[in-house]
């Protein structure tokens, strides 16, 4: 889980308002230094801002008193403080820092995610490559020469196979499609940026399709589009995040003739050669 080692401060840390107006408080600077704890433990989840103790199990109040060396007394003030300053929010029990994409790069901690993956696969390769070599060894030496030799034409054939099918998949990506379904949705006007492209896409490598896009966001539009608190959060950083498929799977399809009729209204029958041009 621990795959980010860092996160972001600003320099004018100590003279942002809410710092100042928490640090008079009684304990005020033992609560800042919570926060700043609560940072590090977001960005070691990676998680969208989430607070999670597991991969699956979120932090609780016990657990942060456990893993900070802090009292339940102080968490519980803690949390009462930094919540009346909008510097956290709770969602579904869920401990969240507000506003985390704003000062913390999900772009970069989405690209380290990727590489982690890709320097696994690569390790693979290597691994799977010793093995050839050294079962070539025991071989006499022209015979493992040749063989290496053809071994060798194989991995490149293999890697340019790969990369000649990374860029056909990025090319099917619909990001526009989809950030302009959301805008649809939403009344919101998100750009169709590589901020936002690089999680559409990591959603793809796990599996996702255009189809569960949809659904996530005609789910949380009915869910939160017409509730003040939640609205805001009809946002690609909220809903393309980690918790995708959590949304996914929250989704209830339209029963009955008339009802799928109105759900094919909102995506299939919207006319795109409008939006995109014939």
């Amino acid at each position: 889980m621990a795959e980010i080692s860092w996160i972001k401060l600003s320099t004018g840390l100590p003279d942002n308002k809410k710092i100042k107006r928490i640090r008079k408080l009684p304990d005020g600077d033992k609560v800042i230094l919570f926060w700043v704890f609560l940072l590090a433990r977001a960005g070691e989840s990676n998680k969208s801002g989430g607070l999670f103790l597991t991969d699956t199990m979120p932090y609780s109040k016990e657990d942060l008193a456990a893993d900070f060396d802090f009292t339940i007394e102080f968490v519980n003030f803690a949390l009462l403080t930094l919540e009346k300053y909008s510097m956290i929010t709770r969602y579904d029990d869920i401990l969240f820092i507000k506003n985390w994409e704003e000062y913390q790069s999900i772009e970069g901690m989405e690209k380290i995610r990727e590489q982690n993956r890709l320097r696994k696969q690569k390790q693979r390769e290597r691994e799977k490559q010793l093995l050839i070599t050294n079962d070539d060894m025991s071989r006499d030496s022209h015979v493992t020469s040749q063989q290496c030799h053809a071994t060798d034409i194989e991995v490149d054939k293999d890697k340019d196979k790969e990369r000649e099918e990374e860029k056909n998949r990025e090319q099917r990506i619909p990001y526009k499609k989809i950030i302009d379904y959301l805008n649809l949705k939403t009344n919101k006007h998100f750009k169709n940026t590589e901020k936002w492209k690089s999680l559409i896409k990591s959603r793809f490598n796990e599996g996702q399709t255009y189809d569960d896009f949809i659904k996530v966001i005609d789910t949380k539009t009915k869910q939160w589009l017409n509730d003040p608190k939640m609205e805001k959060y009809l946002r690609p950083a909220t809903l393309f995040g980690n918790k995708f498929d959590d949304y996914l799977n929250e989704y209830q399809p339209l029963s009955g003739k008339k009802n799928r009729a109105k759900h094919l209204d909102d995506y299939n029958d919207i006319n795109w050669e409008e939006i995109y041009g014939s």
